[in-house]
């Protein structure tokens, strides 16, 4: 299920679907749209994972907010 920023992070970047709870209803969700999820490039969930957990972009955000609180 979505745990964590897992299931926002999909969604703004069209990279998948989570299923939000494991009830027939929200099964059928993700069954109604498999041929849209399965047809996402591959290239493109790729690159929204760099953006999202690129390391050097992961430290650079957290000095960041170091900064703005120590300042």
């Amino acid at each position: 299920n979505d745990l964590g920023d897992t299931g926002s992070i999909m969604e703004k970047t069209n990279t998948g679907a989570v299923v939000k709870s494991f009830d027939k209803a929200s099964y059928q969700l993700i069954i109604d749209r498999i041929d849209d999820i399965v047809s996402i490039p591959q290239s493109h969930i790729r690159e929204a994972a760099f953006d999202y957990f690129d390391l050097q972009k992961g430290i650079e955000a957290y000095l960041k907010i170091y900064r703005e609180v120590l300042s």
